[in-house]
């Protein structure tokens, strides 16, 4: 051994780091995640939680919008019935509508403008119930979107079997609840549309 003036060896031992570096590596997976490693799973779980909740949001805005707008179109085709003094009706089926005039005693769909036939977006489902016939929820025929209902054949072939509601050009309209809701959520409250003989085409929430 070399030893140096002042009594210490000038040679450098190796050291032996692999046990050291083993331990570290022991200790740091028994302590499991680091704190950076904690929070970047929390920042990904609230990231995903938010975009549910604005998801859903926007699903529950959609039912609003809707409802909100064949309110305004019920009311329109109602009063546009007493100016005209011409009937017009509204029949329905589970995802969408189509507004009907008569003519020559027949009744015709609307099939352009502000009254064209509608297919609500996929996740709506619309429930027609006529209280004064006490039974319940009547069954609306399910329509493909690619069938339409803008051409007078295709209503020949569906029209029959879907439920509507008149307007007289007298004011009085079909007593109806509509209801308005998700397909997707059960847990959600649907929003309703009726008219009941005691006043204007209303929502009930």
């Amino acid at each position: 051994m070399q030893i140096s003036a002042t009594g210490i060896s000038s040679k450098v031992m190796p050291i032996n780091l692999s046990g050291q570096k083993r331990r570290r590596m022991t200790l740091r997976g028994a302590a499991g995640y680091t704190l950076i490693e904690l929070l970047i799973v929390l920042l990904i779980i609230g990231i995903v939680s938010g975009a549910i909740g604005f998801s859903m949001s926007i699903r529950k805005e959609s039912v609003a919008i809707e409802s909100e707008r064949l309110l305004a179109l019920l009311r329109s085709v109602q009063q546009e019935a007493m100016l005209s003094g011409s009937e017009a009706a509204v029949a329905f089926h589970a995802g969408g509508y189509v507004f009907l005039r008569r003519e020559n005693n027949h009744w015709l769909p609307m099939s352009e403008g502000l009254y064209r036939p509608r297919f609500l977006d996929e996740d709506l489902r619309l429930t027609l119930s006529f209280p004064e016939n006490g039974d319940g929820p009547v069954r609306l025929p399910v329509l493909s979107r690619q069938d339409g209902l803008a051409g007078k054949a295709n209503f020949e072939i569906f029209g029959n079997d879907m439920p509507r509601v008149y307007f007289s050009p007298g004011g009085e309209v079909t007593p109806f609840v509509l209801a308005l809701n998700l397909a997707s959520r059960a847990d959600v409250s649907p929003i309703s549309l009726g008219f009941d003989m005691q006043g204007p085409v209303r929502i009930d929430e």
